[in-house]
């Protein structure tokens, strides 16, 4: 209930708005929410891991190493806040074009499967959810927002067209399309800030006309084996979002308030970790 209040009277005039943000703010300090399950676990491409095994971005034979070591401990699902959107530039065909190889090494060079190639067999292989920036400037997008080349979630719509309500982007930076086309699900990444604070999340996002779930939304739709989105909305805005047997309250304009927890370092891996197979795999699913 103080959420939704809140997020009512944060649409109030600015004195008023910065004053429930602030008290907001102090809530979560004073009284975090307490974690009554571990269902989710960060990989961190953290120091350790670039130390070990060289500066970000990895080649993507790497990355696509990294998602099979995360399936052997069969998780629900596997979410990507990383946009693959230019090929990999360390992949031996594109290692054969900017060096001008000789043609004997460069016909050797384009034999070996690309890094790309590599990567989205192993999308295929896992429930992964990749990533798309969304931003404003039309000439920063890969390609076109409506273009689909991979599994864009279905939505039920119980009640109004949820579109006019939600925040409208112009275009997006998209995975490649064969990676795109092999994930389980394609997610927007994009949240903005409040005086530079991100308390809000929207589960769906506009780009154009299509209509986008966010990164967490669609994980969650892929964990559950769900086959759409479904979306409760009135004249007045977005009500709710249900998934299978979950479901969740949100603003008019589909974004829910964050109540955070506490961070609980003991579910956050180095990446090296789980490639060197030190990480029991069953603490990415339990």
């Amino acid at each position: 209930v103080l959420l939704l209040r809140l997020g009512v009277l944060a649409r109030q005039p600015p004195p008023l708005a910065a004053l429930r943000l602030a008290s907001f703010d102090t809530y979560q300090q004073l009284w975090p929410r307490e974690r009554a399950a571990h269902w989710v676990t960060i990989v961190a491409i953290d120091e350790p891991s670039i130390e070990r095994l060289g500066q970000w971005p990895w080649p993507r034979d790497r990355c696509a190493g990294l998602i099979d070591a995360l399936q052997r401990g069969q998780p629900l699902a596997i979410g990507l806040d990383i946009i693959f959107t230019e090929p990999d530039g360390s992949s031996p065909e594109q290692v054969a074009s900017r060096l001008r190889a000789p043609p004997a090494l460069g016909a050797a060079l384009r034999a070996l499967p690309a890094h790309d190639d590599i990567l989205a067999q192993s999308f295929g292989q896992a429930p992964v959810v990749v990533g798309a920036a969304l931003h404003d400037d039309p000439g920063r997008g890969r390609i076109d927002a409506q273009q689909r080349h991979g599994p864009l979630a279905p939505l039920r719509i119980a009640g109004e067209d949820p579109s006019p309500f939600l925040r409208p982007w112009r275009s997006a930076m998209r995975p490649l399309p064969n990676l795109e086309a092999a994930a389980a699900g394609v997610a927007t990444l994009t949240a903005e800030r409040e005086d530079g604070v991100v308390r809000r999340v929207p589960l769906l996002q506009r780009v154009g006309d299509a209509v986008w779930p966010t990164l967490s939304i669609e994980m969650l739709r892929v964990a559950a084996g769900a086959d759409a989105l479904t979306v409760h909305a009135d004249r007045g805005g977005v009500r709710g979002i249900a998934v299978a047997e979950f479901g969740a309250l949100t603003d008019p304009d589909a974004q829910m308030w964050v109540d955070f927890a506490p961070v609980d370092g003991t579910r956050i891996v180095s990446a090296s970790a789980v490639l060197d197979g030190t990480v029991d795999p069953m603490i990415l699913v339990n």
